[in-house]
């Protein structure tokens, strides 16, 4: 019986999604790491560290079907709600992935922030989902699969800077734990806190996220990239 009600519950938030009212997307952090300074020798070797357990690179179309699988084996997406991300869902393209070998060991995902699914908010984005594969944890994937979603955002030293939001779970501590560990996470608090300056953000936010029954931190992070547009490769190159 619970399970039924489980699965009624899911595909219920699913069609409010195509809606646009929430989004199925949870942000999942699952790789905390401690907020400390870090020597650029240390830099060097985590860099050299995770090019020799993981290949971070832009997501392929073909691999959408392995990008569910492994959602679903980290217990991140209910099979039932599969159809419907192949309909309504964000196409490969919002993805980076990281990959060891042949096989999918992490992912992230950027969108579009939108009021109800149809007004668009040109130069904010939100941190749907990251996810790291359990024994990959700790070594860095998480932190550099943010980053390049950050790469396709224009940076500061544009005339128009665009701005990556991420909404976390209060209670969740890895997840409040990892942006605490980037250092350009800032940190700006509840929901209330975040319409004080951004209103409209803070509306589009509650109604995607599904935040309006929870409590929630709110991160903002700046974007990275060079260009004045968003570029969906930011400065990775496809293979």
């Amino acid at each position: 019986m619970a399970n039924k009600l489980r699965s009624w519950q899911v595909l219920l938030t699913c069609g409010l999604a195509s809606l646009g009212f929430c989004t199925l997307q949870t942000l999942q952090i699952l790789q905390p790491r401690p907020g400390s300074t870090i020597c650029r020798e240390a830099m060097a070797q985590r860099s050299q560290s995770l090019a020799a357990t993981a290949e971070v690179r832009l997501l392929r179309p073909e691999e959408m079907e392995n990008l569910y699988t492994f959602r679903q084996s980290q217990g991140e997406l209910d099979e039932c709600v599969v159809p419907l991300q192949r309909l309504f869902g964000q196409g490969y393209a919002s993805y980076v992935a990281a990959l060891k070998g042949q096989e999918l060991v992490g992912c992230a995902q950027l969108g579009r922030l939108a009021v109800c699914g149809y007004f668009v908010l040109r130069c904010d984005f939100v941190i749907n989902l990251v996810l790291v594969a359990p024994s990959l944890r700790r070594k860095g994937i998480g932190r550099e699969l943010v980053t390049e979603l950050l790469h396709r955002l224009p940076g500061e030293e544009s005339s128009d800077p665009f701005r990556a939001w991420a909404v976390v779970d209060a209670h969740n501590q890895a997840a409040l734990e990892f942006f605490a560990s980037m250092g350009s996470a800032q940190r700006v608090g509840t929901l209330s806190e975040v319409a004080a300056t951004s209103p409209l953000v803070a509306f589009a936010l509650t109604l995607s996220q599904g935040a309006l029954f929870r409590d929630v931190v709110v991160y903002q992070l700046n974007g990275r990239g060079d260009g004045s547009e968003y570029l969906w490769k930011g400065r990775l190159r496809e293979t």
